[in-house]
């Protein structure tokens, strides 16, 4: 009998131990959501708020950015008290985008037509950290009204467990872009920009009535680069033509590396 007790206790000592160590990222995907929506009270009256991709250090959106992101939304779903959420698929479908992350620094123009296409008060936005025994969490609660950061969180998880797993093969860059949307260059123009497989054209104008340039481009993604052949057309005044090599820094967010003929623009984001 005494053999039985002992053996009914030890399993009851391992049962919560090993929970501990198959879900230890519960309590600070928990942590989280309480900071979510302690920054749902610093928005105005939108009380609706979306999780974009968490992303690395460098931007890129990775398969644990993906995942964290996913985990936070359910806890939300679950205890969101005062305010929506919006689920992430939609998030993606009102973004055209199948990965979503917003740009660093955020772009206020962008945040604000996000917030207004998607009636959200605020998106979270979220960075990964690996370290040794450790992953870093850092969210940041963005208001869509006046485009700042109105709470802010940083939770340490054990590496281990599926964090672990994703974490070996997750942290690269997720290649798998959709560009195809309207951009918005830093040069005032706007870009309508089509991709069929790693094939890529564009139309960009700084006016839609009378600009004084406008331009057309064709080229290919090879990884995270574009390389472009591009010429000025003459619904504007300025005629000039040259390559772009471009950077793929997110599905959000392109920056030129190398530019010929002139061309004005540096960085796009949608």
């Amino acid at each position: 009998m005494r053999k039985y007790v002992f053996i009914i206790l030890s399993l009851l000592m391992f049962l919560p131990f090993s929970a501990d160590l198959s879900f230890g990222y519960q309590n600070e995907i928990r942590a989280l959501s309480s900071a979510v929506s302690s920054g749902m009270d610093k928005v105005g009256s939108r009380k609706r708020v979306a999780v974009a991709d968490f992303t690395d250090q460098k931007g890129n959106i990775t398969e644990l950015g993906k995942f964290m992101a996913d985990e936070l939304t359910s806890e939300l779903l679950k205890s969101a008290q005062g305010f929506e959420v919006m689920e992430r698929a939609q998030l993606k479908s009102v973004a055209g985008q199948e990965d979503f992350a917003l740009p660093s620094p955020y772009d206020q123009s962008a945040v604000k037509r996000l917030g207004e296409s998607a009636r959200l008060g605020a998106v979270v936005t979220g960075i990964i950290t690996p370290f040794s025994s450790t992953v870093r969490v850092t969210i940041n609660v963005v208001s869509t009204y006046m485009p700042k950061v109105v709470h802010s969180k940083t939770v340490d998880i054990p590496r281990r467990g599926k964090i672990a797993e994703l974490l070996s093969g997750g942290m690269k860059p997720s290649v798998n872009f959709d560009l195809s949307g309207r951009w918005y260059g830093n040069d005032g123009g706007i870009y309508y920009v089509r991709q069929i497989g790693n094939k890529i054209w564009w139309f960009g104008e700084n006016h839609p009535n009378a600009p004084s340039w406008s331009n057309v481009a064709y080229g290919e993604i090879h990884d995270t680069e574009i390389r472009l052949q591009w010429s000025d057309v003459p619904k504007g005044y300025i005629m000039n033509s040259g390559i772009l090599v471009l950077e793929i820094l997110s599905n959000g967010r392109i920056a030129a590396r190398n530019k010929t003929g002139g061309f004005g623009g540096s960085e796009w984001t949608r």
